[in-house]
């Protein structure tokens, strides 16, 4: 199978197991083009960043799963400053998914620890301010991609 091809298998495989066993507090959304999917983080329990609306994107590169997807944060969030370069002690290898790099991602959102570039850690004030103004910055930046995600949240 040539990597194309692959890579799209892969990716519809993903989506159907995202849609058997949703995620609880993200949505993803596929873009038309298939080079990237968007996503919505509801702020975890226990965190500054609890009921906040944070939308990023999955950038597919066209060798995936080879080669690991890109993360990055659109909606500021006082923890993650766009573009994440992951580093969870491991090599990326074909055997993750996208589903859970995106949960270790929320777990990475909730503790202080440094775990790659794109990273940062905010005064908790200015964490719970982004977090705020997250469904403003949304609507005004990001509109219709965050309306689609919000029906797709209240489905669930």
């Amino acid at each position: 199978m040539d990597t194309a091809k692959f890579r799209q298998k892969r990716l519809r495989n993903e989506l159907k197991k995202i849609g058997k066993h949703p995620i609880e507090g993200i949505e993803v959304l596929p873009s038309e083009c298939g080079t990237f999917w968007w996503f919505l983080m509801i702020g975890p329990p226990d965190s500054p960043y609890y009921g906040g609306h944070y939308i990023g994107q999955v950038t597919i590169p066209p060798n995936y799963p080879r080669k690991s997807p890109g993360f990055k944060f659109n909606t500021p969030s006082g923890r993650f400053t766009g573009a994440l370069c992951l580093n969870f002690g491991v090599d990326w290898t074909p055997g993750y998914y996208i589903q859970s790099v995106l949960l270790g991602v929320m777990s990475v959102m909730c503790d202080d620890k440094f775990h790659g570039s794109g990273m940062t850690v905010q005064s908790e004030s200015v964490r719970l301010k982004c977090r705020d103004e997250s469904f403003e910055y949304n609507h005004k930046h990001l509109s219709k991609i965050y309306n689609i995600l919000l029906e797709q949240l209240d489905e669930h």
